[in-house]
């Protein structure tokens, strides 16, 4: 079994609506996290600006996009019958992580447990 499949599925979830001023720093910060077992999903409310142009950008590191109007909070429900990961993180398209967020909250998890 491959190491990274041993460990748990982190899932990090971006809803964004022309989101082009944030969503590149965005986007880097999920995948440059040096936890290795992460699914990453953007839900795109279709946008008029260029954000589908960086989506299009990162479109390999990106595990599943979509852009279709949707009833804005309905985005956040609509993923969840999306992802496959054991842990679920959103995180806003105008937010970012620090580059170890995910491998050091999920290393305080197992510590606890």
């Amino acid at each position: 079994m491959d190491e990274i499949t041993k460990l748990p599925l982190i899932t990090v979830i971006t809803v964004v609506f022309n989101g082009e001023k944030y969503l590149e720093e965005t986007i880097q910060s999920v995948i440059n996290q040096t936890y290795p077992n992460v699914e990453y999903i953007i839900i795109d409310g279709g946008s008029a600006d260029k954000t589908l142009d960086l989506i299009n950008k990162y479109e390999r590191y990106i595990d599943y996009w979509v852009s279709e109007k949707d009833k804005g909070i309905y985005a956040w429900n609509k993923v969840l019958t999306l992802s496959f990961g054991h842990w679920l993180s959103f995180l806003g398209s105008d937010d970012y992580f620090d580059f170890n967020w995910i491998e050091n909250l999920f290393l305080g998890i197992i510590i606890k447990i």
